[in-house]
């Protein structure tokens, strides 16, 4: 029988290596509640950028000595062009953008 507590499988991205290696660890795919948490925020900007905190299962930054949590505040910290890599490599945000796509496209169908 599948098993719901089972662990996500993730995938390391390395943002930079100079001066010192950052990477990023992220999940292939997003659960259904994930997109439902999403889903409740009304700014598309938000929505946009909390994906990227749901996506992230772990990183290598660090908020002085203390490794930083992951949440919309540390993620505004970096800049933009890494999150396109890695968006542009994540699973998930693909299949969101598909389903995002075939929801749009059904309600104009309406």
């Amino acid at each position: 029988m599948p098993d719901l507590l089972a662990k996500r499988k993730t995938k390391r991205i390395v943002l930079w290596t100079e001066p010192e290696e950052a990477w990023v660890e992220i999940y292939e795919d997003l659960m259904t509640q994930d997109v439902m948490d999403i889903s409740k925020l009304t700014d598309q900007s938000t929505q946009n950028f909390e994906v990227i905190v749901k996506i992230l299962f772990d990183w290598n930054f660090t908020k002085g000595t203390e490794k930083a949590p992951i949440n919309l505040e540390t993620v505004g910290m970096i800049p933009m062009k890494y999150w396109f890599i890695v968006l542009q490599d994540a699973t998930a945000f693909k299949e969101l953008q598909k389903m995002s796509d075939k929801l749009t496209t059904t309600q104009k169908k309406t």
